[in-house]
């Protein structure tokens, strides 16, 4: 059975995917109010239970590696 927190950022995902860490962070802040630290362990959790999948990817752009997340179930 899934959390709450857990519906909130696969609702996130499922919306638009994948989506960079700091994309859920600012639009988890906006839509439940938390903070970046309540998201990242919010995704490890998720991680951890196979319900999402969190990937570094390097962007050529800016030089350096930022991490996607992406569900792993659909709706």
């Amino acid at each position: 059975k899934l959390t709450s927190s857990e519906w909130s950022v696969l609702t996130c995902l499922w919306e638009d995917s994948p989506r960079t860490v700091m994309q859920l962070v600012a639009a988890l802040g906006e839509q439940v109010g938390w903070a970046k630290s309540t998201t990242i362990t919010t995704l490890r959790r998720m991680e951890e239970k196979g319900l999402v999948r969190v990937e570094p990817y390097y962007n050529k752009r800016d030089k350096r590696f930022i991490f996607v997340g992406r569900p792993l179930a659909g709706r």
